[in-house]
């Protein structure tokens, strides 16, 4: 309210035969200034509302019944101290990595694969097999989720990146432990070719896989 009513004053002035014209432009400059002031102010406070609650979520999950909503969290673009709580609750469950089996296993596989393309296992060769299944749910995720589109603000070019370099990411680090990736990987290519009713965008995600299998 003190904001409108300054640039109230500095309309008036500027309405004024005799009102300098330097005052009344000093008048919005100012109210332009602390209303900047003001939306970064505002901004970071959200951010920080935001961030504490999902520290608060970490804390009040259940981790024998929800660890698949704490995945999310242990992305390596994640804050450290939020990662790292989430990854400690994660572990503090005794069958995390069978969870995780498990999650690889159903529509939950792109959760899975968050957490694998970012963090260690205890026992690889336990995912050699669930990985290679989750790459193919992940391929008919993208398809099934391409039929949905209904436009290029549905389907718009950065789709599908977050999900392939994930997968990828958790490929690369599983290869040589008994499973063939590269089928896999070649369905989840060929789902992008999913057919739209409109003029599908570029899809960076294609040449992200594309790569991969040239050299694979």
């Amino acid at each position: 309210m003190a904001i409108l009513s300054v640039l109230a004053s500095a309309l008036l002035l500027l309405n004024e035969p005799c009102a300098p014209t330097s005052a009344a432009m000093g008048f919005i400059l100012a109210a332009k200034a602390r209303n900047t002031a003001a939306m970064a102010k505002a901004a970071a406070e959200s951010e920080d509302s935001f961030y504490q609650g999902q520290l608060n979520h970490v804390d009040t999950t259940d981790v024998m019944k929800d660890m698949v909503f704490l995945l999310v969290y242990t992305d390596a673009n994640q804050k450290k101290t939020l990662r790292e709580k989430a990854l400690a609750k994660i572990k503090s469950r005794p069958d995390w990595q069978e969870e995780l089996v498990r999650r690889l296993q159903n529509d939950w596989a792109p959760e899975a694969f968050t957490f694998l393309a970012s963090n260690e296992v205890e026992d690889k060769a336990m995912f050699a097999e669930p990985i290679r299944q989750g790459v193919l749910i992940q391929a008919r995720l993208v398809r099934e989720n391409i039929r949905q589109c209904r436009d290029k603000y549905d389907l718009y070019e950065g789709k599908f990146t977050w999900e392939v370099d994930r997968v990828l990411r958790t490929v690369d680090k599983f290869q040589g432990m008994g499973a063939d990736y590269r089928p896999a990987v070649q369905e989840l290519r060929k789902a992008l070719d999913e057919p739209v009713s409109f003029e599908k965008p570029k899809l960076p995600a294609k040449t992200i896989l594309e790569k991969w299998l040239e050299k694979h």
